[in-house]
């Protein structure tokens, strides 16, 4: 599911992504890599689901920002794709 060629896809250049969205990666990231690595046991499916979950987000982050607390809607989604990992 997760091969190496897809491993980085969602994020490869964050060039052109509005700066908001850069620092809310650049504070999330961390700590979502953590959360992912616990709960599947897996570095390299956790590098991918949260890479991912970041490249939803970028798409949608109109969206993301507009709801109450972005950063439960983003944790909301991350916790969703793990599962269905």
């Amino acid at each position: 599911m997760n091969t190496p060629s897809r491993r980085g896809q969602a994020l490869r250049g964050m060039k052109g992504l509005p700066a908001d969205f850069t620092a809310f990666f650049s504070l999330h990231h961390r700590a979502y890599l953590r959360y992912a690595h616990l709960q599947l046991g897996d570095a390299a499916d956790a590098q991918w689901v949260v890479e991912d979950t970041f490249g939803q987000l970028s798409r949608a982050w109109i969206h993301v920002l507009q709801q109450p607390s972005p950063a439960a809607f983003a944790l909301a989604a991350l916790k969703e794709n793990v599962t269905r990992l």
